[in-house]
């Protein structure tokens, strides 16, 4: 391998790593994470490859070597890595104690939501956990989409 060339799992890790430098050098407000602010990101590498040892070694060109003529751009190949930002799991304290099943239950059964179902007739209940406050935001929908009632429940019992 010369002294340019790289092992192309080497470069893709190197190049993660260097998104994720960049997040953390960002200076974020206290509580922000760094998994999030980077949404996503390409990078766009024109390289020469070879195979040595079983592995896929790339050499980057420059596009300075290219217009010299140095490179003819047809033996050039392209890397495109694209990262995308995940929300990692919740860790156990943020996991919610209830089910979703278990809120819509408790909305439905509510005296209030009874009596417009009377009125209304037939009501959609959504329930989303938030894990930040440890609470259900709960929406109550008539058939025609219409928001009859917005409830935030405790998670804990």
């Amino acid at each position: 391998m010369s002294e340019q060339e790289v092992d192309l799992d080497h470069l893709i890790e190197a190049a993660g790593r260097s998104f994720g430098k960049a997040q953390e050098d960002m200076g974020l407000p206290d509580g922000m994470s760094t998994g999030m602010v980077i949404s996503e990101a390409e990078l766009d590498l024109k390289v020469g490859f070879r195979f040595e040892g079983g592995r896929l070694a790339v050499e980057p060109v420059s596009a300075a070597a290219v217009t010299r003529g140095g490179v003819s751009s047809e033996a050039l190949s392209t890397i495109k890595v694209r990262y995308v930002a995940t929300r990692s799991e919740l860790p156990p304290e943020k996991k919610p104690t209830r089910s979703e099943d278990d809120v819509v239950r408790e909305v439905r059964a509510r005296k209030d939501v009874t009596e417009l179902a009377g009125v209304l007739g037939s009501l959609q209940v959504n329930a989303r956990y938030v894990p930040d406050l440890g609470l259900w935001a709960t929406r109550v929908e008539d058939d025609r989409g219409r928001i009859i009632r917005s409830l935030n429940i405790q998670d804990r019992l």
